[in-house]
């Protein structure tokens, strides 16, 4: 890792070299004691940021080993139990053609060997979670009213036709600076032979908007905030469970005025679920956060401690 930019900094008001001190964005650690860490520099020029993967000795007594290269840069990395190293990137696929990819892809880098790429989508994948046989969860989006077959020929429709208007139905119609009704986000599981799953075909623009999910560790269930508009053109998410092999979708945690739920995650052995649920604020108070842990198959009550 680049260290002699950041030995001995101290001059705060010298922001040139602070832009371009690496920023450690990301860590993976592998059931064999590796560690990798998604480190952004900033280009020479400054214009812009670009994140690679470093492999890091977490004793100390090596020095940071840089994995990956590209131009467009390598993020969010998970290992599989295998040792494999899966990533998301835009750089091009050097079996495919140059203007193949554009879009963030799910990669794989080997214990031994080059990267390739393990499955795309016209929408972009983001990488979520690794399953101990290299079932991957991830995120993308598709037109409203399509499917993972037919979004990229719709895509090339649209912008042949030069279409940017949106016809909105409902309120929220903007999701910070996003404005929401042109891309309807889904979670889709990844095959190990890379075939595509949509999770959740009937999802419409907003339930899986910022959605945070989980992959159990034998990739038979995915655990996922699922957000519903509510009066006065607010949201509240809920948590719920899908079923890889029927894609058959379950409430466990069902939001109310009073609360919603986020960040859900699932134990090793699939038995427990950790999520924070946050109350919802009123004129006269704030919200609060608290982090529970319940059991997936009901008995004990959750346990629960005070977020400030």
């Amino acid at each position: 890792m680049p260290a002699p930019v950041t030995d001995g900094f101290s001059d705060f008001t010298d922001l040139d070299a602070f832009i371009h001190l690496p920023r450690v964005n990301g860590l993976a650690c592998g059931a064999d004691g590796r560690v990798v860490a998604e480190v952004f520099e900033a280009a020479e020029n400054g214009s812009r940021m670009a994140a690679a993967l470093w492999e890091l000795d977490p004793t100390g007594e090596r020095e940071a080993r840089r994995l990956t290269f590209s131009e467009k840069g390598e993020s969010s990395p998970r290992f599989c139990a295998d040792g494999s190293l899966y990533f998301t990137s835009a750089r091009p696929d050097p079996l495919g053609s140059d203007d193949e990819l554009g879009v963030p892809a799910i990669w794989r880098l080997p214990g031994h060997g080059e990267a390739s790429v393990v499955a795309s989508t016209p929408g972009g994948l983001g990488l979520i979670a690794v399953a101990d046989n290299g079932t991957v969860l991830a995120s993308t989006s598709l037109l409203p009213g399509g499917s993972l077959a037919d979004d990229a020929a719709r895509r090339k429709t649209r912008k042949d036709s030069k279409q940017s208007t949106i016809w909105h139905t409902g309120m929220p119609i903007r999701y910070w600076d996003s404005e929401l009704n042109d891309v309807s986000p889904r979670l889709v599981l990844v095959t190990p032979d890379g075939g595509l799953v949509d999770l959740a075909p009937d999802a419409d623009t907003v339930n899986l908007r910022g959605a945070s999910a989980d992959l159990a560790a034998d990739a038979s269930t995915i655990v996922s905030t699922w957000t519903e508009r509510v009066r006065g053109a607010e949201t509240r998410s809920s948590v719920v469970l899908i079923d890889a092999a029927g894609q058959s979708r379950k409430e466990v945690l069902a939001a109310s005025d009073e609360q919603q739920y986020a960040g859900p995650k699932l134990s090793p052995d699939g038995r427990l679920l950790a999520v924070t649920r946050m109350t919802a604020s009123t004129p006269t108070d704030t919200s609060y956060d608290f982090l529970e842990i319940h059991p997936l198959a009901g008995g004990t009550p959750p346990s629960r401690s005070w977020v400030t």
